[in-house]
């Protein structure tokens, strides 16, 4: 059976079709959205995500001639939409950078420990000011520890953008510290 005819099955709330192109397909969505979560346990949770949003979506579907009828190329197609957005997310945007900087000793004094904390919680105000696209590719950077072809990727930007971006964004960074000394 094609996955066209699937898909119509599916539309139609036959679950053994939806077993059918699960079994097919489940390690590609996978593998697909381990790739650009890097996380294991969040590419299981969004390859749910993705069979529920193919559910959903299975009237939807329209063989392209190239691809002869089989539903891959459209599945890849959800999968990085919505790891994309789960990139974009809230969530992710607002994850807490300010414990990606390390700036305490490891015997401080009273006063140091109290400046750390301070400048600690300096940085969480200046991060918090930061536009939406510069905070999530500063949590990219730092956080997940992406390279910058992967952000490029992931933010839909050139390399030289990612570039300037995270340039602009440290220089920013630097200076609003400063007026906090």
């Amino acid at each position: 059976m094609s996955d066209f005819e699937l898909l119509q099955l599916i539309a139609r709330g036959q679950t053994r079709a939806l077993e059918s192109l699960v079994e097919k397909y489940q390690a590609i969505v996978f593998g697909l959205a381990q790739k650009y979560l890097n996380n294991w346990e969040r590419a299981e949770d969004m390859a749910q995500d993705v069979w529920i949003k193919v559910v959903e979506s299975a009237h939807q579907f329209a063989p392209q001639s190239k691809s002869f009828g089989e539903a891959k190329p459209w599945l890849m197609t959800i999968t990085r939409n919505m790891c994309l957005n789960q990139l974009k997310s809230a969530h992710f945007k607002t994850q807490d950078l300010g414990n990606s900087f390390e700036l305490t000793d490891p015997d401080p004094t009273p006063a140091e420990l109290f400046e750390s904390l301070e400048t600690k919680a300096n940085l969480k105000k200046v991060i918090s000011t930061l536009e939406d696209r510069e905070r999530a590719l500063l949590t990219l950077f730092l956080t997940e520890e992406r390279s910058l072809s992967e952000i490029s990727e992931i933010m839909n930007l050139s390399i030289s953008n990612v570039k300037v971006i995270l340039h602009r964004t440290r220089d920013f960074i630097r200076r609003e510290m400063k007026s906090h000394e």
